[in-house]
C-alpha cells in the first residue's frame, strides 16, 4: 500500500500485525523500504469500521479483495508510478 502525506510518500508493506497493551502495532516487512510501525487503538478501529460500512463501494472492495490479486509481473506491467509530491510541475 501506499501511504501519501503532505511530508512524504512511504510505500508501506505490512509485515506484522500484534497486539501491545491495548493497542495494535503494525510494523512494516523486513527490507520495504522505510521501517514504520502504526500504532492503532480501539477508537481508531471502531472508527474505521464505521467508515466502512457507510461507503458500500468500500465494504464491497475490502469483501471481495482476496479475488482481486493480480499477478506480480502484470503488476510490474502498468507502468511508472506518478510522482506528485516530489514534481514542481503538477
Amino acid at each position: 500500500m501506499k501511504v501519501v502525506s503532505g511530508i512524504a510518500d512511504v510505500d508501506f508493506e505490512v509485515g506484522s500485525i500484534a497486539r501491545e497493551g491495548d493497542q495494535l502495532v503494525i510494523r512494516t516487512a523486513e527490507g520495504a523500504g522505510l521501517p514504520s510501525v502504526v500504532y492503532v487503538g480501539a477508537r481508531d478501529v471502531v472508527a474505521a469500521l464505521k467508515a466502512l460500512c457507510a461507503s458500500p463501494a468500500a465494504l464491497a472492495f475490502v469483501l471481495t479483495a482476496p479475488f482481486r490479486r493480480r499477478p506480480a509481473a502484470a503488476a510490474a506491467s502498468r507502468g511508472p508510478v506518478r510522482d506528485d509530491v516530489n514534481n514542481p510541475w503538477t
